[in-house]
């Protein structure tokens, strides 16, 4: 119930930083003041099993086979919207697998 409280205060841009730090966490960013959906929302790692009780849509992902992975594949996707001239390469590189793991 925690985790869907935190979820959706950050979606509707109402989460607070303090909040997150005074329960011990590291604290959030929101970077928009408008709302996000929740229609989807993807969970990955090793401690996705908090989420399994929630009222949520979640959808257990696993990039390329491997939920571990989805941090790598997060880091190469901002990659490509910081360098843009790059992002073409990218994402055809990763759209391109048919559900291969990226050593096939």
């Amino acid at each position: 119930m925690k985790l869907d409280h935190l979820i959706r205060s950050w979606a509707d841009a109402s989460l607070q930083h303090e909040e997150v730090f005074a329960d011990h966490g590291h604290g959030a960013l929101v970077y928009t003041s408008g709302a996000i959906p929740l229609d989807f929302v993807a969970v990955t790692g090793p401690r996705r099993q908090m989420l399994k009780e929630s009222s949520l849509p979640i959808h257990y992902a696993v990039p390329f086979g491997d939920m571990m992975m989805s941090g790598c594949f997060g880091l190469i996707m901002a990659w490509a919207a910081v360098f843009p001239h790059q992002a073409d390469q990218i994402n055809a590189a990763l759209e391109n697998t048919n559900n291969k793991t990226p050593w096939d």
